[in-house]
C-alpha cells in the first residue's frame, strides 16, 4: 500500500512531503479493524448482514483510534473515509466528490487495486489487466475518476508492475 500510494501521490504532483506521509498513513487505513472480531475479519465466505453492519464501523473506529493530533491529520482522514464513494453511496457518512478528503480518494483507488492483486481466503489474486479493468469500472461511481485515469497511467507506464514485483516475496 505504501509504496503505491507514495508513487501515485509523486505522479500527482504532490510534494515529496506530503506523498510521503500519505504513504505512511495509507498503512493506517484499516486501523479500526482492530476492534472488529476476528470471527468477521478471518470469515472465510460472504458476510451476513449484521456481520456487515459491524466491518462498517471500522472507519470511525479508525478515526478515534488515530484521534485529532495534527500528526495523525492524514492518517485520520484516510482512516474515516476510504470507504466513501464518489458517487456518495459508501460508508461511514455518505460523503461525495470532492467531499472526500483528497488522501482517501488517492488511497481508496489503491486500497481496491491491492486487494484485487492480492491473494485473500475467499479469492485468489487478480491479474494486473483484469484489476485495472475493475478500476475502470468502478471510475466514477465508487472512485473519482480523474484519480482512476491517472493511476491507470502507472499501469500502464509498468509502475504498478515494478512495485508489485519488489513486494512480491
Amino acid at each position: 500500500m505504501r509504496e503505491y500510494v507514495e508513487t501515485f501521490a509523486r505522479y500527482l504532483g504532490i510534494d515529496e512531503r506530503t506523498s510521503r506521509e500519505y504513504g505512511y498513513c495509507s498503512m493506517m487505513h484499516d486501523v479500526g479493524k482492530i476492534a472488529i472480531p476476528d470471527a468477521i475479519l478471518t470469515k472465510p465466505g460472504p458476510l451476513t448482514e449484521q456481520e456487515w453492519q459491524v466491518m462498517r464501523t471500522h472507519p470511525i473506529k479508525g478515526r478515534e483510534i488515530l484521534g485529532d493530533k495534527p500528526f495523525f491529520r492524514h492518517a485520520a482522514d484516510i482512516a474515516v473515509a476510504h470507504h466513501e464513494r464518489f458517487d456518495g453511496n459508501g460508508y461511514p457518512y455518505g460523503l461525495q466528490g470532492q467531499q472526500i478528503p483528497f488522501s482517501a480518494r488517492i488511497v481508496a483507488i489503491v486500497d481496491v487495486y491491492d486487494a484485487l492483486r492480492s491473494r485473500r481466503p475467499y479469492k485468489a489474486p487478480w491479474t494486473e489487466e483484469a484489476a485495472c479493468n475493475e478500476l475502470q469500472r468502478l471510475s466514477g461511481h465508487h472512485l473519482d475518476p480523474h484519480l482512476v485515469s491517472k493511476f491507470l497511467k502507472l499501469a500502464q507506464n509498468g509502475d504498478l508492475h515494478r512495485i508489485r514485483q519488489a513486494y512480491s516475496h
